[in-house]
């Protein structure tokens, strides 16, 4: 009977890593996706572009991002990976940067 409970215990530790594992691999998919989307406006990254002091210009190609990102995701997907609104989004940016600099 020991022997059936270590099993079913196992088998729910398993499982609970597997799901955490899928939920960090949509994080990563969504993470990797947010890079592609901002190399693509290059206004928020390029100090050179005319358009990187420009706020109203910068705040477009953010919405821009998020709206692609929420083609892509759900809404829950996107809140797990902590991108679900332009002050999030902007925040995983930056922590993104600062993780490569």
């Amino acid at each position: 009977m020991g022997h059936v409970a270590t099993h079913a215990k196992l088998s729910k530790k398993m499982a609970d890593i597997l799901i955490k594992n899928q939920r960090k691999t949509a994080r990563d998919r969504i993470l990797r996706d947010l890079a592609h989307l901002v190399q693509f406006e290059e206004c928020l990254w390029s100090w050179n572009h005319p358009d990187h002091k420009n706020q109203v210009r910068r705040k477009k190609a953010w919405k821009r991002i998020l709206a692609g990102l929420r083609q892509i995701y759900s809404e829950v997907e996107l809140e797990r990976a902590e991108v679900s609104n332009l002050p999030c989004i902007k925040r995983r940016w930056k922590s993104l940067q600062d993780s490569f600099t």
